[in-house]
């Protein structure tokens, strides 16, 4: 059984507080206008706190939109259980995906700003995090696509992997 100590959960919750005020001031503001100053005061730390945690506003940024796909590839994960075969789980997908925008917009806004991040050496393991995600979330629609294929719910002319990135989730 794996347990953490005490100060690791401590540093665990105080990174969560200074996300959850980052996704806060960014949905406020706007990126540009955020500062590291106002998530500082947002969140309750001083801005040194926030830079043990996070290298610069990019990263914590990275941080708020991993997040977000994350619980957006949870929610249409969930989503797909109901389905009897591929199409239907490509429906209940795609309104999974709406939901999400219906329930937070300003997430889904934000985690539009992937490709304005620019690449560094210090945001290097949170593009491969994201990359990760976004990955997995690929991966899982192509296989519902290739099971609707199988089961004969979706036309097998279509070529998986553009139909699952016209998807653009």
């Amino acid at each position: 059984m794996c347990t953490i100590s005490r100060k690791e959960k401590e540093k665990l919750v105080r990174e969560k507080d200074i996300i959850n005020a980052a996704e806060k001031v960014f949905t406020m503001i706007g990126y540009n206008g955020a500062s590291m100053e106002a998530i500082a005061k947002e969140s309750q730390f001083t801005r040194k706190t926030i830079y043990q945690y996070f290298t610069d506003k990019e990263d914590l940024l990275f941080s708020v939109i991993i997040r977000g796909f994350e619980r957006l590839f949870c929610t249409l994960k969930n989503a797909v259980v109901n389905g009897n075969n591929g199409i239907e789980k490509l429906k209940h997908l795609t309104n999974a995906y709406f939901q999400f925008y219906k329930d937070s917009p300003n997430t889904l806004n934000l985690m539009n700003y992937i490709g304005y991040i620019k690449p560094t050496a210090e945001n290097s393991a949170k593009r491969i995090e994201f990359n990760k995600v976004s990955e997995q979330l690929a991966q899982e629609i192509a296989k519902i696509i290739d099971e609707g294929k199988a089961d004969g719910s979706i036309r097998t002319d279509f070529d998986t992997m553009k139909l699952t990135h016209s998807l653009n989730f």
